[in-house]
C-alpha cells in the first residue's frame, strides 16, 4: 500500500514507523504545537496585566474584549491559608486555588465579582470549611439557591459568579481501597476521609433459613441440629445420636423410680392405679381415685 501525501511540518518519524502510526503520531505532535502556543500567548497576556497594561484581552477568539479587571488574574497560582479559620475572596482570586486547612471550621465570604469569575477551592484540613455568598446565593447539584455550600475535609469545589450569584462543583474524596478481611464486612464509609471501616457481623444482622446440611451435627459436647419426634404412647427418648436422630423405647419398670412417702405427705393429683409405700405404715398403696387402700382394698 502506498503512503498517502500528507502535508506535515514537525519533528522526524523514521520511514521504518507503518504509516498509519506515523500518521497518528503526526497528529499529535502538531495538537502539541497548538497548546504550546496557546499557553505561550495566555502568558503573554497575564503578565501584560500584571504589569499594569492596560490591553484588553478576546478570550475564545470572540469579538467580545474581556477589562484587565475580570481576567483571571491569579490563574495558575496558588492561595495557601493554612491555618486562617476565616478567609474573603477577592477580585485577585480570579483563577486561583484556593488551600483552607484547619482543625478547626473554616468560614470563606464569596465576594461578590465581575464576571468571568471562578476560583478552585479545596479543604485539606480536618475543619468543615462553609462557603457563604456575601450577596445571592450559592447554586450546586442537588440544592439551587442555597444560602451557603460547605466543603468537608478532603473535598473540593470549583466556584463561579455570574456578578450576581455564585455556582458551584464539588469534588468528594476518591474510596480508599479496603482489603479482605476475613468474616468481616464493610458497615461504614467516611465521605471526608475516603476511608471504610469492617466490623463483624452479628447473629441478629443474618436473615434467611440455614439448610439441614449447614447445621453441625451434635456431639456430648457441642450443640447441633436435632430431628423432631412426635409424641408415642408408652415411649420416651433414651437416645439422641451424634447425626441428631432421636431413638424412642419403652421404659421398664426398672426404670421407674417408685413413689414414696409418709401418710401426711401422700401425693396428690395423680392417677388412678398410682403406687406409693407409705414410710409410716410400712407397706404399698395404691390410689383408687377416691382414697388410698391397701393390697387387700381397705382404706388405709
Amino acid at each position: 500500500m502506498s503512503t498517502p501525501a500528507i502535508k506535515y511540518s514537525g519533528p522526524v518519524i523514521s520511514e521504518s514507523v507503518p504509516w498509519e502510526t506515523r500518521r497518528h503520531l503526526q497528529l499529535l505532535y502538531e495538537k502539541l504545537g497548538n497548546h504550546t502556543q496557546a499557553f505561550q500567548l495566555q502568558q503573554q497576556q497575564i503578565s501584560s496585566i500584571k504589569g499594569g497594561s492596560t490591553t484588553t484581552i478576546i478570550e475564545g477568539g470572540g469579538s467580545s474584549p474581556i477589562p484587565p479587571s475580570t481576567g483571571f488574574l491569579g490563574q495558575g497560582l496558588i492561595n495557601d491559608q493554612t491555618g486562617s479559620t476565616g478567609y474573603a475572596t477577592a477580585q485577585g482570586d480570579n483563577g486561583i486555588l484556593l488551600i483552607l486547612n484547619d482543625a478547626s471550621p473554616v468560614a470563606v465570604s464569596l465576594t461578590t465579582a465581575a464576571a468571568p469569575f471562578y476560583l478552585f477551592i479545596t479543604n485539606f484540613g480536618a475543619g468543615i470549611a462553609t462557603l457563604t455568598p456575601s450577596t445571592g446565593t450559592i447554586s450546586f447539584p442537588g440544592n439551587p439557591g442555597a444560602a451557603s455550600l460547605t466543603l468537608p475535609s478532603g473535598y473540593s469545589a470549583m466556584v463561579s459568579c455570574d456578578s450576581t450569584n455564585w455556582w458551584a462543583d464539588t469534588f468528594p474524596t476518591v474510596p480508599v481501597s479496603q482489603t479482605s478481611v476475613a468474616h468481616r464486612w464493610l458497615d461504614s464509609y467516611s465521605a471526608s476521609t475516603g476511608s471504610f471501616t469492617t466490623s463483624q457481623p452479628s447473629f441478629s444482622d443474618i436473615s434467611g433459613v440455614v439448610a439441614a446440611s449447614q447445621i453441625p451435627a451434635p456431639t456430648a459436647s457441642t450443640l447441633g441440629g436435632v430431628e423432631s419426634a412426635g409424641p408415642t404412647s408408652h415411649q420416651w427418648i433414651n437416645e439422641i445420636d451424634t447425626t441428631g436422630v432421636p431413638h424412642l423405647s419403652q421404659p421398664t419398670a426398672a426404670d421407674v423410680i417408685p413413689s414414696s412417702s409418709t401418710t401426711s405427705g401422700r401425693p396428690t393429683g395423680i392417677a388412678v392405679g398410682f403406687m406409693d409405700f407409705d414410710t409410716t405404715l410400712g407397706i404399698p398403696i395404691w390410689w383408687n381415685g377416691t382414697a388410698w387402700v391397701n393390697a387387700s382394698g381397705v382404706a388405709v
